[in-house]
């Protein structure tokens, strides 16, 4: 006997009840008829990121191997990818070219967003005095590449279900808003002695509800 389903349907009419029908949904699909493919839909990279994304035979991107298998396993079916987009309208194939990829730009910084734009960058939340020297590192290297589009630092992220690697059964705000004034007076003594302008984000929260407690 095929799965029984219950669906009920409210419909929204003044004095109309709401009504229950039984389905019955076959296990199987009936003979002949045409089944949909298990994989995954697919991706579509642009041509001049193929190589960052694929890698070459003697350092491969282990990172997009797993995520492509790991898609496969669960799908029982290979993911199709699509290699090309605007940027194969410009490739030039040069048969003896050792390199992957050759990218010449128009204009520099043709590849970036437009002048003007603002960057709020995140720096690490790893625990004790080596994170914070990490911490300070970074925010030290963001704030004189970026120079004037830096429009805040952000120590932490999501730090109250993933506060790295602390104790996350004591873990708590309590405990976490010192430590952030602790590693952003650090990092203000490294960067801005001399400048009032501390530009600091504190660090966003998990959305309610979004991430389960159940690790079954």
């Amino acid at each position: 006997m095929g799965l029984r389903a219950l669906i009920t349907l409210s419909f929204a009419v003044i004095g109309a009840a709401a009504q229950t029908l039984l389905l019955n949904i076959p296990d199987a699909p009936p003979p002949g008829t045409q089944t949909l493919s298990g994989s995954f839909q697919g991706y579509s990279m642009e041509i001049a990121s193929f190589a960052d994304l694929a890698g070459n035979l003697s350092s491969p991107n282990k990172l997009s191997y797993r995520m492509l298998q790991n898609l496969k396993d669960i799908s029982d079916a290979a993911v199709p990818i699509r290699v090309g987009g605007t940027t194969a309208n410009h490739a030039v194939w040069i048969p003896n070219q050792e390199e992957a990829i050759v990218q010449n730009f128009a204009t520099p910084g043709a590849d970036q967003p437009a002048n003007g734009t603002k960057y709020t960058v995140g720096v690490t939340f790893n625990s004790g005095k080596k994170g914070q020297d990490s911490s300070a590192t970074e925010a030290k290297a963001f704030y004189n590449g970026i120079r004037k589009d830096l429009f805040a630092i952000e120590v932490g992220n999501e730090f109250d279900v993933y506060p790295v690697d602390r104790n996350l059964t004591t873990w708590s705000i309590t405990q976490f808003v010192p430590e952030w004034v602790f590693r952003t007076s650090a990092i203000a003594l490294r960067i801005f002695p001399k400048n009032n302008r501390r530009i600091y984000q504190a660090g966003t929260l998990v959305t309610p509800g979004t991430v389960s407690e159940d690790a079954s």
